[in-house]
């Protein structure tokens, strides 16, 4: 929290060992050293995430006096990292209002996989949409995805053994029913999936190379 003005716009700090990026701007870092020079004018702060990192978020929403989030749980964006090493993510959602996910098991896990050695030509997300649970009240039926993942562009994108097209502009994309962009500027390949059932398991594969 900032609790204290001060006159320093440039920071310096300590990143453990690793490959990192930077959440905001999309830089990327190599730890094990003292990053210098930091700018955290305009009250940017140093938000790194680092490989094989996987970040579920769900749109920007406030809750009203009953704890009831105003705005629905999708799209279900997911912020992933590829490593050189499988990673994974456990998503556990309920109700947000009762203990019924502790006294009944109403609660859901979706489980993200991100693989990117199984196959030597791809990277492969695995989306499992209820690993683990029996649902709870007010889960959604359906669920839209989109897939930020971070890294060269892409030479194919399939979902299943369905190529997706490759859209220009991101705009469009948002427009679309499914398809995937790249942004050159922050070296990242957005996803758009087609509508899924919530409690649906799907693939993704992400092929290396330049198309």
């Amino acid at each position: 929290p900032v609790y204290k003005t001060v006159d320093t716009k440039l920071w310096s700090f300590y990143l453990p060992p690793g490959k990192w990026t930077d959440f905001t701007t999309g830089i990327e870092y190599e730890g094990g050293k003292t990053i210098t020079g930091y700018d955290v004018s305009d009250y940017k702060f140093p938000v790194l995430v680092r490989e094989g990192g996987i970040i579920p978020m769900y749109p920007k929403s406030y809750y009203d006096d009953n704890r009831f989030q105003q705005k629905p749980r999708d799209p279900l964006t997911l912020d992933i990292y590829p490593s050189m090493e499988k990673t994974q993510f456990k998503l556990f959602e309920d109700d947000g209002i009762t203990y019924k996910f502790k006294t009944d098991s109403l609660y859901n896990i979706t489980l993200i996989e991100c693989d990117p050695v199984s196959r030597p030509d791809a990277v492969v997300i695995n989306i499992s949409g209820q690993y683990k649970g029996r649902g709870y009240t007010g889960m959604p039926e359906k669920r839209n995805y989109y897939l930020t993942i971070h890294g060269d562009k892409p030479r194919e994108v399939f979902i299943e053994e369905y190529g997706l097209t490759e859209i220009q502009d991101i705009s469009e994309l948002n427009n679309a029913e499914d398809g995937w962009h790249f942004d050159p500027g922050k070296n990242v390949t957005r996803i758009k999936v087609k509508t899924k059932v919530a409690k649906a398991s799907f693939s993704t594969s992400i092929f290396r190379g330049s198309s």
